[in-house]
């Protein structure tokens, strides 16, 4: 502003154009002084859009405990971010083979664990997750919590406890889920290890 007020005392109001009509300096200044701060509004705009964006997006983790001794295993996911995920996909695999799509999510997981463990089923919290569920900020959600006698397990399967794990490991889940403001993201568990 204040190279405006110096730039207006310092131009004559009307110069001479070279056909010798006059030409009001100021009205150029004013324009030129108005397309700026036109600019710097859109950018201040654009700017604090981004910011809102960036102070709300979500960043889900995969979380997997298998607890060999204790008979725990443990599948979650956790919102790290800011703001809340909606998820808008839920897929499980065994390897690379996707798990049927048309069962619910608990007979999907039911049927990842028979695939790569039959006969290992334990007791314990099956969690469903639909489409539009929404995890906050800064919480755990247990896809499954199952006590299972994984030491009876093995010794009736005539497998190694690093067998069964490395077979459990082959369970893995794609998330897709988006911001409140639908940026899309993805997750992907075999990312994540024990």
């Amino acid at each position: 502003m204040k190279l405006y007020f110096i730039l207006f005392m310092l131009l004559p109001s009307a110069a001479l154009a070279a056909d010798g009509s006059s030409i009001d300096v100021h009205v150029y200044i004013n324009t030129v002084i108005a397309l700026i701060a036109l600019g710097l509004a859109i950018y201040e705009g654009w700017s604090n859009r981004k910011h809102n964006k960036l102070s709300v997006k979500p960043k889900i983790d995969a979380a997997i405990s298998f607890l060999f001794k204790d008979g725990e295993f443990i599948f979650s996911i956790i919102n790290n971010g800011l703001g809340p995920a909606i998820i808008t996909s839920v897929k499980i695999f065994v390897g690379t083979d996707e798990v049927d799509s048309n069962l619910s999510l608990n007979n999907r997981f039911k049927k990842a664990i028979q695939l790569v463990a039959p006969g290992l089923m334990g007791h314990g919290r099956l969690s469903s997750i639909d489409i539009g569920f929404s995890i906050t900020a800064n919480r755990e959600h247990k896809f499954a919590d199952l006590a299972c006698d994984f030491q009876n397990y093995v010794i009736k399967s005539k497998t190694t406890e690093a067998e069964l794990k490395n077979n459990l490991d082959k369970i893995t889940y794609h998330i897709e889920y988006e911001s409140i403001y639908g940026e899309k993201f993805f997750l992907d568990s075999s990312n994540s290890g024990w």
